[in-house]
Order: structure tokens, then C-alpha cells, then sequence
């Protein structure tokens, strides 16, 4: 019986698998679009994009701080050691946001979007690269040639958006710094052992230190 309900604790454990990654894509996929959208309309109506993230970053800490002093949620307090070693992937997830805001400031949402689509493409090469990962399944590789011709059918209908220099820089930018992100993140996640909300505490107190070099 024993190995019955060990048998049974399996299968329900792999069952549930595949509908927590599901609930976890969709949650990212709803919350950054949103992002996306919100932080546009905040341009519109504060055109700071250095400001902007200095208010993003300081909420986002201080309600850290403040859910924790409440017992609400726990999170890491502040070490040397972890603070170095977390640096390297705060300052790309500033450097991201930074990008993220020029290109919304200087583009629709729309180009916005097909520039963040990209983005996998970038970071799975990456990781075969430099984390020696192996090569993309057929299906992972049909998702990612879906992407791509997604994003140049977009491209070529708006050529002239795409025109702009300011426009193509950004985008541009923007790829290559979200890619470099989640790739120096992944690395940081597992050496460095922090709490969920601890890893949103270091992440956002820290790139408040960022904000004078914008």
C-alpha cells in the first residue's frame, strides 16, 4: 500500500507539473504585457524615463520592506557577499528596463511587442553558446521559426517605423540587453539562494544605486 500512494503521490506530482509551468507562462505573459501597455500611457503623461524606473524601483522595495515588517512575506536581508554576487545580474535587469523605456518612448507598443517576441530566439541560442545546453527539440524549434517569421512579416509591413534610427537602436538594444538578462539571471538564481521576494527585493533596492548613471 505504501508504494501505492508513493506510486499515486507521482503521478499527481507530474500531472500537476505541466499546469503550474502553464499558469506561470500565462501569469508572465499577462503581467508584461500589461507592463508594456502601462508604462506607455506613464510616458504619455510623464516623458521622465529616468524618473520613472527611479519611482518603479523605490515602490517596488519599499513594498518589499514594508510586507515583510508586517510578517506577510519573508524576505532576504541585505549581505556583502550576496549583494556582490547579485550585482552582475542587477545591472543588466537595469540596463533592460532602461532599454525597455527609450524604445517605448520612441515606438508604439506594437514594435514594442515584436521586439520582445525576438527575445527567446536570442536567449535560446545563448544558452546552447555559453551554457553548453542542448539543442532546441523540433517542437521548441517550430515555436521559435513561428516567432521569427511572426516578427519579420511585422517587420517588413512596417519597414518605415523601422526606419528610424532611434527606433532600430533601441530595439536593438533592447533584445540584446533582455537576452543578456536572462541568461546572466539564470546564472545568478543558482548560485546565489535568496527567497522569492528576497530576489525582487535585492533586484529593485539594489538598481535604485543604477539610477544616477542614466
Amino acid at each position: 500500500r505504501p508504494k501505492r500512494c508513493d506510486r499515486r503521490k507521482r503521478r499527481q506530482e507530474a500531472h500537476r507539473a505541466p499546469m503550474q509551468a502553464l499558469f506561470l507562462a500565462l501569469g508572465y505573459s499577462a503581467t508584461s504585457a500589461t507592463l508594456a501597455v502601462a508604462n506607455k500611457w506613464a510616458l504619455t503623461q510623464f516623458p521622465y524615463s529616468g524618473t520613472l524606473t527611479l519611482l518603479q524601483f523605490g515602490f517596488a522595495a519599499l513594498s518589499v520592506r514594508l510586507l515583510k515588517a508586517l510578517g506577510l512575506v519573508e524576505a532576504d536581508g541585505l549581505t556583502f557577499a550576496k549583494v556582490r554576487a547579485f550585482l552582475p545580474a542587477v545591472l543588466m535587469f537595469y540596463a533592460s528596463i532602461a532599454a525597455n523605456l527609450r524604445l517605448l518612448s520612441a515606438a508604439t507598443v506594437d514594435t514594442f511587442i515584436v521586439a520582445r517576441s525576438v527575445t527567446p530566439i536570442a536567449t535560446r541560442l545563448g544558452e546552447t553558446v555559453f551554457f553548453s545546453a542542448s539543442l532546441p527539440s523540433v517542437r521548441a524549434s517550430l515555436s521559435l521559426l513561428t516567432i521569427a517569421v511572426g516578427a519579420s512579416g511585422y517587420a517588413l509591413s512596417n519597414a518605415r517605423a523601422l526606419a528610424d534610427a532611434q527606433v532600430a537602436f533601441w530595439a536593438a538594444a533592447y533584445v540584446c540587453c533582455v537576452s543578456t538578462d536572462m541568461l546572466v539571471v539564470k546564472r545568478v538564481v543558482t548560485e546565489v539562494r535568496l527567497k522569492p521576494w528576497g530576489y525582487v527585493y535585492y533586484n529593485n533596492l539594489l538598481a535604485l544605486a543604477c539610477y544616477p548613471a542614466w
